[in-house]
């Protein structure tokens, strides 16, 4: 494609920008500033790069194409909604174990006072059935 610079010097903006390792928000700011010249077609802006320096075939093989970039996206929200999905899971876990640990908060708590008042009630005497005299 670097080849193609030197014979063919009109590309499209994201074009120009890959070749020449700038962004597409620079390159249009060389163009609204009469650095670079352009023609139109239809709806396409086509940008003439002569004179311009492209990145060597070597550097330009390793910049990721936007197809590269747009499935990085795309991976990366979707592991995004794997970690939101796993955060909701885990947050639902923890609301139940809080609720399971209050519950036996309160059991343990009752148990406790119950516990303490057969400690402190008083020894019952000898037990007798009711129409026996002492």
């Amino acid at each position: 494609m670097a080849g193609q610079a030197d014979t063919h010097p009109w590309h499209t903006l994201s074009e120009a920008a890959r070749l020449t390792g700038k962004s597409e928000r620079t390159i249009r700011r060389k163009v609204a500033g009469g650095r670079l010249t352009t023609k139109r077609e239809g709806d396409v802006l086509w940008v003439d790069l002569t004179g311009i320096p492209l990145l060597s075939p070597d550097k330009l093989a390793a910049t990721p194409d936007t197809s590269d970039i747009l499935a990085e996206r795309d991976r990366l929200a979707a592991e995004r909604d794997r970690l939101a999905a796993e955060v909701a899971h885990l947050s639902q876990r923890v609301d139940d174990l809080t609720g399971e640990r209050d519950y036996l908060r309160s059991a343990l708590a009752t148990s406790l006072s119950l516990q303490q008042r057969a400690i402190e009630a008083p020894a019952p005497g000898r037990w007798r059935w009711p129409w026996q005299r002492d």
